[in-house]
């Protein structure tokens, strides 16, 4: 077998990328959703992630910013979120960490809930 992944994200996160990282680690080692070879993905993942959280939470972020002659233009700090999140998206699909993803693996099945019913059904069977 291979190299063992740990669920504790690297040092050198942030705050947010290691909450990400430790959130979403042990289910994707869980389901063999990450091994040493979609460690690096999945790191990218998380700091994408959080830079993209990080430009939602922290500010509000103007869609036109004044530039120079006092005309106004895009804001750069909104394209770089907006590339950070698309990132996070691409990222997620490789990783298979999306729903579409997850049904094809049969993940995140309900049969994980007992059934209420399945005592009933016995009783009757017998």
């Amino acid at each position: 077998m291979g190299e063992a992944i740990s669920p504790k994200a690297p040092e050198h996160f942030n705050d947010i990328a290691t909450s990400i990282y430790e959130r979403l680690a042990p289910e994707m080692i869980k389901h063999g959703l990450l091994t040493i070879l979609s460690e690096h993905l999945f790191h990218s993942y998380c700091l994408e992630l959080s830079r993209y959280l990080e430009f939602t939470q922290k500010k509000k972020i103007a869609s036109t910013v004044r530039g120079r002659e006092k005309s106004r233009k895009s804001n750069p700090a909104l394209r770089e979120a907006r590339n950070s999140l698309e990132t996070s998206i691409r990222l997620a699909k490789e990783l298979g960490l999306t729903p579409t993803a997850f049904k094809r693996m049969g993940l995140g099945k309900k049969e994980d809930k007992p059934d209420p019913m399945a005592r009933l059904r016995r009783i009757k069977a017998s």
